[in-house]
């Protein structure tokens, strides 16, 4: 390959085209000394990844996916780096596929090619209903504006934020209440009246006041799924954002809240300020400071907390998706929700293991899969969107 630096640099920044990226899997998978060539090129690039990403390794997880072998109880799994190594991965086993097993491989365990067609009126999107009933449709492609009767604007949608903060207006009395949800595979920003800030993640549903009252005593959201808050300060009326099971309450800082009906545990980060956190049905009240992450199991009564880095807490922010010390079950949930798919876990041999890794919305899912596969020894089937994990 006479442009081989030149593609090199365009993969490891991530710009390579369909074809560019084919043809290099195919110039690795030639012969030995282009597959070490290629891997001498990556340690070159990235001194981490050649420490964490064990070629024989990955090739010995992937044999085990072919004659399933027990595996190790109680192991961190540790998921390679998203862009180089799932690219990486698909070569390795392009090149270990054809030479290991030749016009033998057994097709049947190579990964399917996911093929997603919707009509675009089918596709899920964010929507706001109304305190009447009525259900809007946010398109990330249309401006809207919305009035009430008479005329007057009180919101305005541009792209994927919708906007309720109008500068200098004061409000009193009660307002109506709206709900916006977000679907599964999206992310989505809020202005409230008060000039605060929540960015909404996939599966997400907030309900809040179309104002809030500058003579009541607070101001109050409620929160199913995943948000981050950057409140607007005001000490005069705290800031609430209420769940099933936490009540958490500030006057004017930045945090991040996991709140998942489907998960076991409620989750708030704190970025800066400070927060005040109670359970919903208990006297048990606690304080949290920056970096710090309070965690409250639904099936408890107390909290724990533990000093984190909120950058991971917030990747999605950044249409990423870190795991940490994740298990199966809880890696399929936040891959439903950031691919939008459905995951049929069979599997019974990683129950007791737990994940880190991290991945960006860009990546193919293909890839993401195929770098659980080799890190592990589960195989996958796709159909359509729906996966099914197997041992």
């Amino acid at each position: 390959m006479n442009n081989f630096k030149s593609i090199l640099q365009q993969f490891l920044k991530g710009t390579l085209s369909a074809v560019e990226r084919d043809a290099l899997k195919k110039w690795v998978a030639e012969k030995p000394e282009n597959l070490a060539a290629f891997k001498q090129a990556i340690r070159k690039y990235d001194r981490e990844q050649a420490e964490t990403f064990d070629a024989d390794m990955a090739f010995e997880a992937f044999a085990a996916r072919v004659g399933a072998g027990d595996g190790h109880k109680g192991r961190v799994i540790r998921l390679r780096w998203y862009r180089v190594a799932a690219v990486f991965v698909g070569i390795l086993m392009a090149f270990y596929g054809y030479k290991r097993f030749g016009s033998g491989f057994n097709t049947k365990e190579v990964p399917q090619q996911l093929v997603i067609k919707e009509k675009e009126d089918s596709v899920e999107t964010v929507t706001l209903k109304l305190a009447n009933g009525t259900i809007k449709t946010l398109r990330s492609d249309r401006d809207t504006t919305f009035a009430a009767q008479g005329g007057r604007v009180y919101a305005s949608q541009s792209g994927n934020t919708l906007n309720f903060f109008k500068k200098g207006e004061q409000y009193s009395g009660k307002a109506e209440s709206h709900t916006i949800s977000v679907p599964n595979g999206k992310t989505f920003k809020l202005l409230l009246s008060d000039s605060t800030v929540v960015w909404l993640n996939a599966g997400t549903r907030l309900t809040f006041p179309e104002w809030f009252d500058q003579k009541g005593t607070n101001r109050v959201v409620s929160l199913e799924g995943e948000a981050y808050f950057d409140v607007q300060r005001n000490e005069q009326l705290p800031f609430l954002v209420r769940t099933s099971d936490v009540e958490v309450r500030v006057l004017g800082t930045a945090f991040n809240v996991s709140s998942y009906s489907s998960d076991t545990d409620v989750t708030t980060t704190l970025v800066e300020g400070s927060v005040a956190l109670k359970h919903m049905k208990s006297a048990e009240k606690i304080t949290i400071r920056p970096t710090i992450q309070a965690r409250f199991t639904k099936i408890g009564t107390t909290f724990d907390t533990a000093k984190v880095d909120t950058d991971i807490y917030t990747a999605w922010m950044q249409d990423k998706l870190v795991f940490t010390d994740a298990t199966l079950d809880q890696m399929v949930q936040r891959l439903e929700r950031f691919y939008d798919i459905t995951i049929i876990d069979q599997t019974t041999l990683l129950e007791n293991e737990t994940f880190r890794g991290a991945f960006r919305k860009d990546d193919k899912l293909e890839d993401v899969l195929e770098v659980l596969a080799t890190s592990t020894a589960i195989r996958y089937h796709i159909d359509q969107k729906t996966i099914t994990l197997k041992n």
